[in-house]
């Protein structure tokens, strides 16, 4: 009996003991574990990317309904800036023909005082009044 059976019986006998002691069992059930764990991880993960999907569509919809809202705000901020710019220079338009209407009616006037004062008129004289009679009274 040389070395060599020694070896082999030694190494029947490991492989006895790692049966009897059901040491592949447990490497499978440790194996089996880790399987369920990562599956279990990977369906949180698809669940977690479903809600992240849901929520961009949501913030990607909200997102365009506050870009259409703020041009439409816009746009009627530019019309209602347009219909004031508009009333303004009408208002402008319309003070500047009175200003100018009354600067020429002024201008005119003073012609016309100067045609009544070559109008002649009436001699006008004073009456005295009788003090007396007023201070009876």
């Amino acid at each position: 009996m040389d070395a060599t059976f020694w070896a082999l019986i030694g190494l029947i006998l490991f492989f006895v003991v790692i049966f009897y002691v059901k040491v592949p069992a447990k490497i499978n059930g440790s194996l089996d574990e880790r399987a369920e764990t990562i599956r279990k991880e990977l369906e949180d993960a698809r669940k977690m990317r479903e809600e992240a999907q849901a929520l961009l569509s949501e913030y990607q919809r909200k997102r365009h309904e506050a870009e259409s809202e703020a041009e439409a705000i816009i746009a009627e901020a530019n019309s209602e800036a347009e219909r004031l710019t508009l009333e303004t220079s009408q208002a402008l338009e319309e003070m500047i023909a009175r200003r100018t209407k009354l600067r020429k009616t002024r201008l005119h006037r003073p012609k016309a005082r100067q045609s009544l004062k070559s109008v002649p008129r009436p001699l006008t004289l004073p009456l005295p009044l009788p003090r007396k009679s007023l201070q009876r009274r």
